[in-house]
């Protein structure tokens, strides 16, 4: 039996022992829920280094952005979900377990989920400038090839197809298409769709700027939101899921964008009651998740 093989077999006999032992899981206290391309991560890995942190086993575990079919299917069972956690035995006293899928966020299903399955958690929302999240997003995709002119038209067709996304009264433009460079970074509905089912006292934002900017204040306010020690320090802070690939961006295009996002920052920042210096695009061309 080739090394390949026993592997694909370990694995599905561990996660069946995992599934078998569910009842005796814990769920997770809190969820990075967004947004992609913004740090989350980072995030995730700064947070496993606090002695009162637990992981899930894997980032992503993409449990409540399902389509209908399959939420309500196995990968949707509540066993599916718990048998990604430790057992809560097993973990430290006073400690807390997490996940993080950064396409909550945008998904108009994952809110009303969460708070049915989880009601009692506590939310973290990454938000870094829309314009180089979109740019960020799109080089992502490994397809889509490294020049100027192609990431031009996609914003632009991208811009065009989300005119309508956030405006008043607008219900069907609420939430973005999951494919949307442009629209999930059109943040505040995303995040008033959770403020209907959530406190605005258990949803703590993050700006993306300030957390590569200078993490160790941004991790102990985090800390003081979570309840867990805020002093304890953060070694590795080596930024995760950077992307290497050559970035050439017309200021055109940057135009484009921040001519787009700047009235739906503005509508966030109202929201938020606080600004984010979204004007000048990142001193670096690295990108991570």
């Amino acid at each position: 039996m080739e090394s390949s093989d026993r592997g694909s077999i370990g694995r599905k006999v561990t996660w069946r022992c995992r599934r078998f032992s569910a009842g005796f899981r814990a769920l997770p206290d809190f969820l990075i829920i967004g947004a992609m391309k913004a740090g989350t991560s980072s995030l995730f890995h700064y947070l496993a280094q606090h002695p009162q942190l637990v992981p899930s086993r894997e980032k992503e575990i993409h449990h409540f952005d399902q389509d209908e079919e399959t939420f309500h299917g196995t990968q949707g069972h509540p066993n599916w979900y718990r048998s990604h956690f430790p057992i809560r035995a097993t973990m430290p006293r006073g400690s807390l377990t997490y996940e993080a899928t950064p396409k909550y966020l945008c998904h108009a299903s994952s809110a009303k989920r969460i708070a049915e399955a989880l009601p009692t958690s506590k939310l973290i929302v990454m938000l870094r400038n829309p314009s180089e999240r979109a740019i960020s997003h799109y080089f992502h995709t490994r397809t889509n090839r490294a020049d100027p002119e192609s990431l031009h038209a996609a914003m632009l067709g991208d811009v065009e197809r989300c005119a309508s996304l956030g405006k008043p009264g607008d219900e069907a433009s609420a939430f973005p298409d999951h494919t949307s460079y442009v629209g999930r970074g059109v943040y505040r509905p995303q995040i008033e769709g959770y403020l209907n089912h959530f406190d605005r006292r258990d949803l703590h934002v993050i700006n993306s700027e300030r957390f590569f900017g200078d993490p160790g204040p941004v991790l102990s306010s985090l800390f003081a939101f979570l309840g867990v020690r805020s002093d304890h320090p953060i070694t590795d802070l080596a930024a995760r899921n950077v992307s290497k690939r050559d970035k050439r961006v017309w200021t055109r295009t940057r135009g484009v964008l921040d001519n787009y996002f700047r009235p739906h920052n503005e509508l966030l920042f109202e929201l938020l009651g606080t600004r984010y210096d979204w004007n000048q695009a990142e001193s670096s061309s690295a990108t991570s998740d």
